[in-house]
């Protein structure tokens, strides 16, 4: 068994506030460690070494799982004041290595990063264990024989601003991992549950695909798991480790299973399949919104017949979240498209409306909901559906018209100069500014009527 006074010391490779990080090496085989320590200043400090003292506990009841990291060896020498533990070397934490490897990294690595921190945790909340401080800088990487090892370090140690972070301060006085911390925590860091680590895993899975830091965040492959991991309530998240990787399974199947090339698979196929339409699957088909022939046939007929039965939205918006934004937007482009093709019945512009109507009903996000509307004015107004109408005027409220998107609304509906029959709102309650966006429409529509008038 390996111990300290068997190494030999190297360096010092790393300094925060609270501790110091030292490489030792074992001249007999070679192997590298590193030694954590407690500085020697705050060593007086009663809460700081109850913080160490339970980081080495924690790691003693998780040294079942192989992708936390092993305490090889500890010691709390008092009258020296050296409070210490010590552990494999890394040359990377996740941060520095994604950074560095990022455009050689195959998908497929990149789902094993990920699948590696989620047995990790998983393992330690089974074990009532919440990590807290879950972010680049906490995840080391080894690398032996072509394959990447993953090690979950600092455990527990996110619960106050007084963290004692890998190689850093605490995560809650840096910049580059308050990124990763969920609202809550940031309001009360000891109010962390599952859910908390939760969202800083989902931010951490933006970080591994994209290389990027999670502070702009912007669609990618997995952004159904990433928009449910990080919503700002905590009830809207996934509940436990359990359903967040049940979905992470599915979408790595989705993306890595080369017998289901999912670029060439479109939604009248599944929707004719019969079969069990799981959740994921189908909200990556949505958002990617394939069409082989025609994208009325193939796309948006099969969409309204799938969301317009039984509960299959709510079900829908229940299991993606925020993330239902990304399929209205392609739904929306590929509406647009429609418009401009033949060899489809006009007449389904009343199922679009229904569609959509439905949609703004269900939803509680404000951008999902505006999308909506700018085609349900268009549908309305512009084309002249009637049955359409119904259907907007139906909504046209500030319970769904939110002063978030009033003047979005408005200034969309200015600019499609369409002369509108005001009297057919009498009565109803339209946001103010709508109201008025409406009436300068008509201005516009005018306008536009009198130039072409003039022009002739």
């Amino acid at each position: 068994m390996t111990t300290l006074k068997d190494l030999k010391y190297v360096a010092l490779k790393g300094e925060g506030y609270f501790c110091k990080v030292k490489q030792y090496t074992d001249e007999e085989t070679g192997k590298s460690y590193a030694l954590k320590q407690l500085k020697k200043k705050h060593y007086s400090r009663e809460d700081y070494r109850y913080r160490f003292l339970r980081e080495i506990g924690l790691l003693n009841k998780l040294s079942g799982c192989k992708n936390v990291i092993r305490l090889i060896d500890h010691g709390n020498d008092i009258d020296n004041k050296s409070l210490w533990y010590l552990m494999p070397f890394a040359k990377y934490n996740l941060y520095d290595y994604i950074k560095a490897e990022n455009a050689t990294l195959t998908q497929r690595q990149k789902y094993e990063i990920v699948e590696q921190i989620i047995h990790a945790l998983k393992f330690a909340h089974e074990q009532s264990i919440l990590h807290r401080d879950i972010s680049p800088n906490n995840v080391l990487v080894f690398r032996k024989d072509g394959n990447l090892n993953i090690k979950v370090t600092d455990f527990g140690l996110g619960k106050s601003t007084e963290s004692l972070s890998y190689y850093t301060g605490s995560s809650a006085s840096g910049y580059g991992q308050i990124l990763y911390v969920s609202p809550e925590q940031k309001v009360h860091l000891k109010d962390a549950t599952v859910r908390s680590d939760i969202y800083s895993l989902g931010r951490l899975v933006y970080f591994v695909f994209t290389g990027k830091d999670p502070d702009n965040i912007k669609p990618f492959e997995l952004s159904s798991l990433v928009a449910k991991a990080i919503e700002d309530n905590p009830e809207d998240r996934f509940q436990n480790i359990g359903e967040f990787e049940k979905h992470f399974i599915a979408l790595k199947e989705l993306h890595l299973d080369e017998t289901i090339p999912i670029d060439y698979v479109t939604m009248q196929e599944v929707v004719d399949s019969h079969g069990h339409i799981d959740i994921v699957k189908l909200h990556e088909l949505l958002v990617r919104g394939n069409y082989v022939d025609h994208v009325y046939h193939d796309y948006i007929d099969p969409v309204n017949t799938y969301l317009l039965t039984d509960d299959n939205l709510s079900n829908y918006y229940q299991a993606v979240g925020s993330g239902i934004r990304d399929f209205v937007k392609t739904y929306s482009e590929r509406l647009d498209e429609c418009y401009q093709t033949v060899r489809w019945p006009f007449s389904a512009m009343n199922t679009f409306g229904r569609v959509l109507r439905k949609i703004i009903e269900t939803v509680t996000d404000d951008d999902t909901r505006l999308l909506c509307f700018k085609q349900l004015w268009y549908l309305a107004f512009v084309v002249d559906q009637w049955a359409v109408q119904t259907d907007l005027k139906a909504v046209l409220n500030d319970k769904y018209v939110t002063e978030e998107i009033q003047t979005q609304l408005a200034e969309f509906i200015i600019e499609s100069k369409i002369e509108v029959d005001m009297s057919q709102f009498r009565g109803m309650k339209i946001p103010k500014i709508v109201n008025i966006g409406i009436t300068k429409g008509n201005e516009r529509a005018r306008q536009k009527k009198q130039k072409y008038e003039d022009a002739d």
